[in-house]
């Protein structure tokens, strides 16, 4: 009860983020291998740089959930969908396919 309770009021669901998480890390480990063609060296690292700040939000979203800290958790839950939005966005222009879609 406790525990879905606490959950109740931390708002989006830790299970998401954690494997949200995974699957952006994988990501940017997979950007980062990408040779970089001359004159798109500044989008690609832009492409993971948004990532990286992603991930980095999620990690602190996790270490608010685990303080039971509710108000950074939904603040840095946010923080990290608007930076994965961003990246989404900056990967589309760069031509890349999100999810099988342009």
């Amino acid at each position: 009860e406790g525990n879905y309770a606490n959950q109740q009021r931390l708002g989006p669901s830790v299970r998401g983020v954690k494997e949200s998480t995974v699957i952006f890390r994988s990501l940017a480990a997979q950007w980062s291998l990408i040779e970089r063609p001359v004159g798109d060296e500044q989008d690609i690292e832009q492409i993971i740089d948004l990532l990286r700040q992603a991930n980095d939000a999620s990690d602190q979203a996790l270490f608010a959930h685990a303080n039971s800290d509710g108000p950074a958790y939904n603040f840095y839950v946010q923080r990290d969908m608007q930076l994965k939005n961003q990246h989404g966005q900056a990967a589309r222009s760069y031509g890349h396919k999100i999810c099988g879609s342009l």
